[in-house]
């Protein structure tokens, strides 16, 4: 999913389908508030990014954004900022975007294309002491097998009175209805379990960390999932379950199970419109 920030507005787009929902300039402004600014024209304002992506197309916009605002938040300290990402082709996109942003091209960028498991292999055989100010993990969770684990580490990266970012599909959503009512049928390719930000929450509870809770709300049409033979609906479907192709991927009863559970459980009528309910929570974790 790539979110872009524009005049106010978080325009959420997926490969297939666009949604829009209002989110005010405060919230990331609190991310640039990390106890920076006081005094960011005498040191370094260090920024980490640990961000591994769902969908196979990505723009790295959102990231994009977030950067330009904490430099104009900022203007006269130095930025350095670390990006993790294990794909050589999403790595060079995200570079092409940076050397097309005039207010980053002067931002030294340090480029990993690793995963969040070898960066810390790598910073703990080096036994590098860089702290980071600001991180943001994006939907990434889902692809490392020891999550209080990851999150311990890049916590423990924070500067004091830095901040973590982490963002994922809200408790009770559409999305966490859907992947943990048919985990066992779903979680089979990149993706081999599934957890929405309340089971974060629950982690973040469990190892004791201050963090603030930010909802999201946003809704998707999906309409078009329930027109037999609808281009646009078919690819709906692909993306929602990861399959291929969800008609020849899954037996009839699966698909019918899912389709009742996308109508009834997972989304609102409004309008002769189907609405999923795709909200999102972030939650900044305090150092």
């Amino acid at each position: 999913v790539v979110i872009i920030q524009k005049g106010g507005q978080l325009k959420i787009y997926t490969d297939h389908a666009q949604a829009e929902l209002s989110v005010g300039h405060a919230f990331l402004w609190k991310l640039c508030d990390c106890g920076t600014h006081s005094s960011a024209t005498d040191r370094e304002v260090n920024f980490r990014t640990a961000q591994l992506f769902q969908l196979k197309k990505k723009n790295f916009r959102y990231d994009i954004h977030n950067f330009s605002s904490i430099r104009s938040k900022v203007k006269g300290a130095p930025i350095n900022v670390d990006i993790v990402e294990p794909s050589h082709e999403l790595t060079e996109n995200f570079k092409a975007l940076v050397a097309k942003t005039p207010n980053l091209q002067k931002i030294p960028f340090n480029w990993n294309i690793l995963t969040c498991q070898e960066y810390e292999t790598m910073i703990k055989d080096k036994k590098e002491t860089k702290k980071f100010d600001f991180m943001h993990m994006i939907q990434m969770l889902y692809y490392v097998t020891d999550y209080s684990a990851t999150i311990k580490f890049f916590h423990s990266l924070l500067r004091e009175k830095g901040r973590l970012l982490i963002i994922h599909e809200a408790a009770k959503g559409g999305w966490d209805t859907l992947w943990k009512t048919y985990k066992q049928e779903l979680c089979t390719k990149s993706i081999s379990d599934y957890l929405s930000a309340g089971d974060i929450k629950a982690l973040l509870d469990a190892m004791g960390l201050k963090y603030e809770e930010h909802s999201i709300p946003n809704t998707l049409d999906i309409t078009k999932c329930f027109t037999e033979g609808d281009e646009m609906g078919e690819l709906l479907l692909d993306f929602m379950t990861e399959q291929n192709h969800f008609h020849q991927s899954l037996n009839a009863d699966l698909r019918a199970g899912i389709l009742d559970l996308l109508r009834n459980k997972c989304s609102t009528e409004k309008d002769g419109k189907i609405l999923f309910d795709c909200s999102l929570t972030a939650l900044l974790v305090h150092a």
